[in-house]
């Protein structure tokens, strides 16, 4: 039994050194009752085999246990540090040419290319919204994405809303938008559901834009938010929605391509 005394000796000398500051008391507990019994075998002349393989293989296992909620409290460390690391509009600019993201509460949400209904429903709505401001000759401009919105620099928050309508001219300079845009559109994708749903529907609304429309096409729905008034409606793909910010603008969806 001399080796296995040797091979026991060794991994309790190597366990009484594992680092137990960051451990529960009852697998540290664990660790200490595995340690004494093994320390008591050593400390006897007459073991057999069995006492020894038991007493090994207890020890084996506290000192696993051990190391693995080390490593899992460090990965969540880590998560943390990586959760808590703010980034700013300069990450933004530093993104390699053709890689898109938002900045979110200074969080960082890359974006995902969009499919080809996604650009038709872009595009109709974008057309149709330039045809209406240029035939009633109105101040307010519309841009389609890549628009660069900055909607709070307070927070870091920097999006590029699928459709933006922007009626006060002094928000607009040559790199976008800089505050809420008065309308803005989001199409719905499988990647900015959530996005588009809940995140950036409290950060438009708390930013003051004065009107919000998700289209889902997966859904047939298109859900339209007048902050100014605090109403909510639903309309699907085939019907026609009145525009909240004018009098007179109506999106006929039931007449567009896509």
């Amino acid at each position: 039994n001399v080796g296995d005394k040797t091979a026991l000796t060794n991994l309790v000398n190597t366990v009484k050194d594992l680092d137990t500051s960051i451990c529960a008391k009852p697998t540290v507990d664990n660790l200490i009752n595995a340690i004494n019994e093994a320390q008591k075998l050593l400390d006897t002349n007459l073991v057999s085999q069995q006492m020894l393989d038991n007493a090994y293989t207890k020890l084996i296992n506290a000192k696993t246990a051990l190391i693995n909620i080390s490593k899992a409290t460090n990965a969540l460390a880590k998560l943390d540090e990586l959760k808590e690391e703010n980034y700013t509009i300069e990450d933004i600019y530093a993104l390699p040419e053709g890689e898109r993201a938002e900045l979110i509460d200074g969080q960082i949400y890359y974006m995902a290319p969009l499919s080809r209904k996604h650009q038709d429903i872009s595009g109709e709505l974008y057309a149709d919204i330039k045809s209406y401001i240029r035939s009633h000759g109105g101040n307010c401009k519309v841009y389609a994405a890549p628009f660069a919105v900055y909607l709070d620099e307070a927070t870091n928050t920097y999006v590029e809303p699928d459709i933006s309508v922007i009626c006060n001219p002094n928000k607009l300079d040559d790199k976008g938008c800089t505050g809420a845009p008065d309308w803005i559109i989001e199409v719905v994708s499988p990647a900015s559901r959530r996005m588009d749903y809940y995140t950036k529907l409290f950060k438009y609304r708390t930013a003051g834009v004065r009107e919000y429309w998700i289209i889902d096409a997966a859904k047939n729905q298109i859900v339209v938010y007048d902050f100014v008034n605090g109403d909510m409606a639903q309309y699907t793909l085939q019907d026609s929605v009145k525009v909240g910010i004018y009098e007179d603008c109506v999106i006929d969806f039931g007449s567009m391509d896509f």
